[in-house]
């Protein structure tokens, strides 16, 4: 059965389209349960739709309509890993009407656990950056507003009932047992060129 128990891994795939280049973003969340939960799957997708409404949401609202969204998945990874869930249909885009910066191209909010050290922090790499939002090879305070109003979800856990949440964590924590928790997400103006690595694709 498709349960869920306190500590489990959860990961969030979001896969897009830009330029025809493929753009994949990665979120990890760990379970914090009370008990088990029977029925994992419905508790995903409950989950999921929290995740789409609040995080999603808003980084459309930065993204250009040159990107499109392929799919959204959820999927239990650890201790052991689950099927995939499918939460969205495929025909959602970035809210901005503008041309995007090349695919290469893309904005920046760093992630951060309570632990200090490279093993406790990550970047979440935002593809489809909109040509009106560059200038001097920087977001400017325009493409700021609403990238900083992104960043403010990434830290936020995802609800399923009163007693039980998803709270985001990063999928390398050092060799710390216990999943730590994203206390703290941070958007850069500094734009980054993606080498050897998929579009879009954090760590």
């Amino acid at each position: 059965m498709y349960q869920l128990a306190d500590l489990d891994l959860v990961e969030i795939q979001v896969v897009g389209r830009l330029h025809g280049q493929e753009t994949r973003n990665v979120y990890h969340y760990y379970v914090s349960a009370a008990a088990v939960i029977p029925d994992g799957r419905s508790a995903l997708v409950t989950a999921g739709n929290d995740f789409l409404a609040n995080l999603y949401e808003a980084v459309l609202a930065f993204q250009s309509n040159e990107w499109t969204c392929s799919a959204v998945t959820i999927q239990k990874i650890a201790p052991q890993r689950f099927r995939l869930i499918k939460l969205t249909p495929s025909d959602l885009i970035g809210d901005v009407e503008s041309n995007s910066l090349p695919s290469s191209s893309a904005a920046v909010i760093s992630r951060y656990a309570e632990q200090a050290g490279r093993a406790f922090q990550g970047r979440v790499f935002i593809p489809g950056v909109p040509t009106t939002f560059e200038e001097d090879s920087l977001i400017n305070e325009d493409g700021m507003l609403l990238l900083e109003a992104a960043a403010a979800f990434f830290d936020d856990e995802l609800a399923i009932d009163g007693s039980t949440v998803l709270r985001p964590t990063l999928a390398h924590t050092g060799n710390d047992p216990a999943p730590q928790q994203v206390v703290d997400a941070i958007a850069t103006d500094v734009l980054r060129v993606q080498r050897r690595r998929e579009v879009g694709r954090g760590s």
